[in-house]
């Protein structure tokens, strides 16, 4: 992936061996647990037009919020950043995530000078809580119920 700090074979290594064995337990355990909240979802963006990876989105646990503390997180290469597709990308992950599991509520954050960042967050249906620090820097926390979103 264009500008990224790990080489490929390293990520191909991580994504073969880590990524999709834990995908797979996620799609299989998530419509029927009680509680989700234990597992991890990772998933690659993929460029339609060339099938090449251009970002990732996941979904798990986020210590350092209050529960309940299911995150969205997600990253674009700079390359493509600016055309949409980390809203898709997120939409399509919450969309997934309040039709086929039992999570009610998911979390975003996003440093406060990250304005793209901000702005698919809001795009995608988040409301902005407040400051959380994190690592010693300022996040905006942001918040979304299943039952306050538009299903799209």
């Amino acid at each position: 992936m264009p500008d990224w700090i790990w080489p490929k074979e390293g990520i191909k290594n991580w994504v073969s061996e880590y990524v999709i064995k834990e995908n797979q337990r996620c799609f299989e355990v998530f419509p029927n647990l009680p509680n989700s909240n234990e597992y991890i979802l990772r998933l690659g963006i993929i460029l339609k037009e060339t099938n090449e990876f251009i970002g990732w989105i996941t979904s798990g646990l986020k210590e350092e919020l209050p529960p309940p503390n299911r995150e969205i997180g997600y990253a674009i290469s700079k390359d493509y950043t600016g055309n949409g597709y980390s809203t898709q990308a997120v939409k399509g992950l919450i969309k997934y995530l309040f039709e086929n599991t039992n999570i009610d509520v998911l979390n975003a954050t996003a440093l406060t000078y990250n304005t793209p960042s901000n702005k698919v967050l809001v795009k995608s249906g988040f409301n902005l809580l407040g400051i959380t620090k994190i690592e010693e820097q300022d996040y905006y926390y942001y918040k979304l119920c299943k039952d306050q979103w538009k299903f799209e």
